[in-house]
């Protein structure tokens, strides 16, 4: 139970703008400690998704108004970049823990203004850092601190990320609510690089972050480079921009790879590699280091989220009606998902319209792709595929306009 006594820690959420704080929320209520109270988002498209994704039956519309009502020990805050700060520092001042998707704000004094009230009130202030959770990166960080590279002299990270503008939110190309892609994207390495050689950064020695696209206007930057020191000098160099081809999604190689080099070898993995590559000195043939365990269900989540991630989630409902042999998630005419557990799944696409439709299956336990047979509007009797044996699969189906 909480270490808050015997009742369950309660969660009241704040904001539903980005599909991480989906984390939290299935945490929050599947766990025996923890349980959901309430959530709020100020905007009424995002209202409509908490009650469509059955979070909660009736979201609050204004926050203050949530903590003036609710009694509750955390916020998770899941609110556009530029808005988080604020709202968990009105969180701290009311003496709640907080638990954030990143990033946690967008502004140095908003920083300094968390950590202040974190220490003088004894609250709690997490962030949804989850490349500590990969059963990669717990492997490399086992071969780190082992020894086994002797000590770091330079890092590497590439955490190219595909853009897919045609569905990302649309606040994130607004002016002011995004706050930067290093402060998106390249944070997960200033996590994770620490946690991983047990050095801390020193020194911020060069950052460009600047608009490459031409087409999307100059809010929004979707390029980011910087070269770090750490506290032994080992030298650190990351790019984090926008420019993975939206048509390979989340899957090359070069997602969230990180090399590293030390006095006796190198070693480097990435969120898509089947092991940690380990070169040392005085061997010719690289050592495969696999995956440690991972928290359960964290694969399957991750391989989730990365789908999803590529479909306007937001804007998407529950549509069981839609299927038959497993749930639906849908925007009728656009985009659709389909879960099922069995051999077979019968959907009713008569909604998809004159546009053309692709779909593709996942494998929820390992993430392979499948393209599946050509869909039209009509009601299909589709069979998953038999090489992915006993584990669930997911069918996207998306229209092109």
């Amino acid at each position: 139970m909480s270490e808050m006594g015997k009742a369950p820690v309660r969660v009241a959420v704040m904001g539903y703008r980005h599909g991480h704080v989906n984390m939290v929320i299935g945490q929050a209520k599947a766990r025996e400690d923890t349980v959901l109270v309430a959530a709020c988002d100020e905007e009424a498209e995002a209202r409509g998704a908490l009650v469509a994704a059955c979070v909660v039956a009736e979201p609050f519309d204004d926050y203050i108004h949530m903590l003036d009502t609710v009694e509750c020990d955390v916020i998770a805050v899941g609110d556009y970049f530029s808005k988080r700060g604020a709202v968990v520092i009105e969180a701290l001042r009311r003496g709640k823990h907080v638990i954030s998707d990143k990033p946690l704000c967008t502004r140095l004094e908003e920083l300094d203004e968390i950590e202040k009230l974190s220490v003088t009130q004894g609250l709690s202030v997490g962030c949804q850092f989850d490349m500590r959770y990969c059963g990669l990166f717990r492997a490399l960080r086992r071969v780190v601190l082992g020894g086994e590279l002797g000590e770091i002299f330079a890092i590497s990270f590439e955490s190219q990320h595909p853009l897919m503008y045609d569905i990302r939110a649309k606040w994130y190309f607004e002016e002011g609510k995004h706050g930067g892609t290093f402060n998106d994207i390249g944070i997960h390495a200033v996590d994770m690089l620490p946690w991983v050689t047990g050095l801390r950064f020193t020194t911020v020695n060069a950052s460009r972050n600047w608009t490459a696209r031409r087409n999307i206007g100059t809010h929004f930057r979707d390029a980011a480079q910087a070269m770090f020191t750490m506290e032994n000098g080992c030298g650190v160099l990351g790019d984090v921009s926008y420019f993975t081809p939206d048509s390979f999604q989340y899957s090359p190689p070069q997602y969230h790879r990180t090399t590293l080099w030390g006095e006796k070898g190198m070693a480097e993995t990435s969120y898509n590699s089947p092991a940690v590559l380990l070169y040392l000195n005085g061997e010719t043939k690289p050592r495969a280091i696999p995956p440690d365990p991972e928290p359960p269900g964290m694969k399957t989540w991750q391989i989730l989220k990365e789908a999803l991630s590529a479909l306007p989630y937001w804007r998407m409902a529950p549509a069981d009606e839609l299927a038959v042999g497993g749930p639906c998630l849908a925007l009728p005419g656009e985009a659709y998902a389909f879960y099922v557990e069995g051999a077979n799944l019968t959907v009713n696409l008569t909604s998809l319209g004159t546009g053309a439709a692709t779909a593709e299956w996942i494998n929820t336990w390992t993430g392979d792709r499948q393209k599946a047979a050509s869909v039209r509007p009509a009601v299909l009797r589709l069979g998953k595929p038999k090489s992915f044996g006993n584990a669930p699969g997911l069918l996207l189906v998306t229209v092109r306009r």
